[in-house]
């Protein structure tokens, strides 16, 4: 839109102190109505029953969605048979393509709560009277370029136009429940030979207690994003899951949330099988517990190679992003082309909020070639006084290589080099050629 303005010439303080302010409303307010659009209640089949859209976020490696039911009756909805998770999906306009509930080799769909393994899992309806009911779901990830979607549900009326949140997922040490009134706090996730042990602290907040429910041990996993596969609880020789609490020994274990009495908290242990060490993070799912996204694992287990279920439907990650940034790729190196009005406001070099995306993606392939150097080049078109667009490439590589550095890369293999307009890949005599030659690309050396 703004393209063709030159603020180096002929515009006054005054106009741009006044562009400058409305740009820096119109940036304060648009992340506050991004979140009106998601946490908008839709009507559902069940009478009394509102359902409102909490969580839209997604990474390099998945989408996460969760919602909360809400029955602001005072009588138990239940009935209309079951929520099947295969019937669940998203809608992206932009490619006009349809993405489902991701599931696992076993044909299990990622999501909860769930009642049985039916059809690949699925939830019966029971929402207590004045309480709030949390349902999630995992994804494949969608295209960076997505800007709006609309969620499908069965028995609720489609979220419409929500905008898709891309950002890390932060590392967490508290969480929920799918029931409002149980909080979870993370209190260690260790490796240890061949295993990763998890310890939980549950409390319930309410006042009143969670009847009918049981965690199985059995439907608890570890979600490993970087190789896509879950990781289940061990077993003893007892065919036992090495898990505590336990009620009774039933389906190799299993604990009743009703023993979580209102005020009263319960230490729960958890041992997974391990992955392998160069996992940094994981995903830790327990049934009725959301799902913590992502938990830093401590230690060593000694396990190198993958192992667990495999997650079918998506790509390893490596992959889907190379291709995504359309990598030009030979024997000896790799070379990531970013167009410069994604990174950057129009002759700056701070890195733009809505930008991670791309750098995320970047930051993916500069870890699976960790030991590599890496070059960070900035470009400018050849408007301008030939020092000063020098200037600018230097210091947009510099910001480049310093959100990198902040980020764990290695700042002594992170070399940054400003060409100014010196090597355009486009004439400079078009604002189509110009705008290629404004970049900023990344070159990792194999």
């Amino acid at each position: 839109m703004f393209k063709n303005l030159h603020f180096r010439t002929n515009l006054s303080n005054k106009f741009l102190t006044n562009l400058l302010i409305f740009f820096t409303f119109l940036f304060l307010l648009l992340p506050t109505m991004a979140i009106a659009q998601i946490n908008q209640p839709v009507e559902t089949n069940w009478q009394g029953v509102t359902a409102t859209l909490v969580t839209c976020q997604q990474d390099l490696d998945r989408m996460f969605v969760l919602l909360e039911l809400k029955n602001e009756t005072n009588e138990n909805v239940t009935g209309n048979g079951a929520l099947y998770f295969k019937d669940i999906y998203i809608h992206n306009f932009d490619n006009d393509q349809k993405y489902f509930v991701l599931q696992d080799a076993n044909e299990l769909y990622l999501a909860g709560p769930r009642s049985d393994i039916n059809d690949g899992g699925r939830w019966w309806i029971d929402l207590p009277p004045q309480e709030t009911v949390r349902i999630w779901a995992f994804f494949a990830p969608l295209p960076e370029s997505t800007s709006n979607i609309d969620i499908f549900i069965p028995q609720l009326l489609p979220f419409e136009e929500v905008p898709v949140i891309t950002q890390l997922f932060p590392l967490e040490t508290e969480h929920g429940s799918v029931f409002g009134s149980i909080s979870v706090s993370l209190s260690s996730a260790k490796r240890r030979t061949g295993s990763v042990s998890v310890r939980l602290r549950l409390s319930n907040e309410g006042s009143k207690e969670i009847e009918g429910k049981a965690i199985c041990y059995r439907d608890a996993y570890l979600y490993d994003y970087q190789n896509q596969r879950k990781y289940p609880v061990l077993m003893d020789s007892d065919n036992q899951y090495l898990a505590e609490p336990k009620s009774d020994n039933n389906e190799g274990g299993r604990w009743w949330l009703s023993y979580l009495k209102p005020g009263n908290q319960q230490l729960m242990s958890i041992t997974f099988q391990a992955p392998p060490d160069s996992v940094d993070d994981v995903g830790i799912v327990v049934p009725f517990l959301l799902p913590f996204a992502r938990v830093a694992l401590s230690g060593s287990s000694g396990v190198e190679q993958e192992s667990g279920i495999e997650i079918i439907g998506i790509e390893k990650t490596i992959e889907r992003v190379l291709v995504n940034l359309k990598a030009e790729e030979t024997d000896t190196e790799i070379k990531l082309m970013l167009d410069a009005s994604v990174l950057f406001d129009y002759d700056q070099a701070n890195i733009r909020p809505d930008a991670v995306a791309s750098l995320l993606s970047v930051l993916t392939v500069i870890e699976e070639y960790s030991s590599s150097k890496v070059r960070i080049e900035g470009h400018t078109d050849s408007t301008g006084e030939e020092n000063y667009n020098l200037d600018l490439s230097e210091k947009r590589a510099q910001s480049v290589r310093d959100w990198l550095i902040e980020r764990g890369c290695d700042s002594e293999k992170l070399i940054p080099i400003g060409f100014g307009e010196s090597k355009p890949i486009a004439s400079n005599d078009t604002e189509e050629g110009r705008q290629q030659n404004r970049r900023v690309e990344i070159i990792i050396e194999k």
